[in-house]
């Protein structure tokens, strides 16, 4: 039991690790729990959503949830059936609905827009709001080498595209591309890979500029595994190994670069 409520609490704070989004929603369930009193859709919302997150801190139900959620490796998912922003999003509506027979409202209303106005910036993570560069919210990185990747497609006719990238990029490009295939697949937890296939290891570390390839095997191994696009950062210092098994660069981000070898092709079937 003690293991199972270390891992609720360490799931916890990898899901909240730092901001104001967590508090938003216990805040916004109290108050439709006890200020709203009529049964009406959100309040059965708020008694659902105060059963999930019970269910979700006590023990015993972590400790059976845990076989069948990877052995805890995905147990945040469990988070995913609150409904967090409908949550916040009616209690705040509500809260600032203004009203002279209402002065719980109307206190509700300016608690709601003094934290928006002077906490706003803590409202998901740490920082000031930022305007996304795109309508999807993800990194320049991704968006970019998804680009170039389709752009690329159709001005060769060539549609085999296997991506080898960090896994930042590996985990948000198929937001924007379905052309893509990658060669980490979904890696949960990559240091398992140590253990299992060195190899895989080794490579991913290296493409996420946390390993030096010393001994200059990591471009050999993905070009044997068809992986005709790369993208990496410089600072692995790779780029001799890059050019010397054939690949050029189709697109260069400053500190980073996207290759490409039109030369490696899909493992022909027997």
């Amino acid at each position: 039991m003690k293991e199972a409520f270390e891992l609720v609490l360490s799931t916890f704070k990898k899901v909240y690790p730092s901001g104001l989004y967590f508090y938003f929603t216990l805040a916004a369930l109290l108050y439709l729990l006890i200020l709203r009193r009529k049964r009406s859709g959100p309040k059965l919302l708020a008694i659902y959503s105060a059963v999930v997150m019970a269910a979700f801190f006590f023990p015993p139900v972590a400790r059976i949830m845990v076989p069948f959620m990877r052995d805890g490796f995905v147990y945040w998912r469990f988070l995913w059936i609150l409904p967090s922003a409908v949550l916040i999003s009616f209690a705040g509506v509500s809260a600032a609905s203004f009203s002279s027979k209402r002065i719980v409202n109307a206190a509700a209303s300016i608690a709601v827009i003094a934290v928006l106005v002077l906490g706003g910036k803590n409202l998901y993570a740490d920082g000031a709001f930022k305007k996304p560069l795109s309508r999807e919210k993800l990194p320049d990185i991704t968006l970019v080498t998804a680009a170039a990747i389709e752009e690329n497609i159709r001005s060769t006719g060539n549609t085999y595209a296997h991506l080898a990238a960090p896994l930042l990029v590996s985990s948000e490009i198929r937001e924007v591309t379905s052309a893509v295939t990658l060669f980490s697949g979904r890696v949960i937890d990559i240091l398992s890979l140590k253990e299992t296939n060195k190899g895989w290891y080794r490579n991913l570390m290296v493409l996420n500029n946390q390993l030096e390839d010393a001994k200059h095997k990591t471009i050999k191994s993905l070009k044997r595994q068809r992986c005709n696009y790369i993208l990496i950062y410089d600072a692995a210092g790779v780029n001799g190994d890059l050019e010397e098994r054939g690949y050029s660069v189709l697109h260069d981000g400053g500190n980073w670069k996207l290759w490409f070898n039109p030369e490696v092709e899909p493992k022909k079937e027997a």
